[in-house]
């Protein structure tokens, strides 16, 4: 098993757990993870306790199947994840919320993290696995997994372009992008407004 995957097992006892954030998302926190899924099994028909917004993005997992698929999803949302604040990916997951699940063999699973892997180290800056978090959540039936892509925000002073040297930002539960030189000029703005508050606040906290 890969290490950057996290492949939970199911419980053998007769409780059933659900996905849940591990906490709510707040704009200003540049230190939002989002949740990618803990305590399995989750069950098959059941619908997820939050609901797609700005930092939470379901997809059905068709395009972990394919490479290229993958790539240029991991690229658009990883993008502007990194630059608008953090948020997290359920592959698996119906848009209304159902949870439908993806099989998933354990060679399939090595394959997804190690590709994930690689495609952020093309990004510009290469993004490390200190930024995000890759996990499978078992389901109900055997073989079946929500997959599950937490992204942080990235750090203040840079602003992160994908494997294909593209731009992109969430605003309103859709992505934005590629950006115009005037779109990457209002997140480096915002970056810069950020910082500076954080940097008062810590000026006033040690006086």
């Amino acid at each position: 098993m890969s290490s950057s995957a996290q492949l939970a097992t199911p419980s053998t006892g007769g409780m059933e757990y659900f996905i849940t954030p591990e906490a709510p998302y707040t704009p200003s926190d540049p230190n939002y993870w989002g949740s990618t899924g803990l305590g399995p099994p989750v069950r098959i028909g059941t619908v997820m306790p939050l609901t797609e917004s700005r930092n939470v993005e379901f997809k059905k997992g068709g395009a972990l199947y394919s490479q290229r698929n993958m790539k240029e999803q991991i690229c658009r949302y990883g993008s502007a994840f990194l630059n608008s604040g953090g948020g997290v990916m359920y592959f698996g997951v119906l848009d209304n919320g159902v949870i439908e699940g993806i099989t998933l063999s354990t060679h399939q699973i090595d394959r997804i993290a190690k590709q994930i892997e690689d495609i952020f180290l093309q990004f510009d800056p290469c993004v490390s696995k200190e930024f995000y978090e890759l996990s499978f959540t078992p389901c109900n039936i055997y073989g079946m997994y929500v997959v599950g892509l937490s992204v942080r925000a990235g750090k203040e002073d840079e602003v992160y372009s994908d494997a294909f040297s593209k731009m992109y930002i969430k605003r309103d539960g859709s992505i934005h992008g590629p950006l115009w030189p005037r779109d990457i000029k209002e997140i480096v703005l915002d970056k810069l407004e950020i910082k500076y508050k954080n940097q008062q606040q810590q000026s006033k906290t040690s006086s």
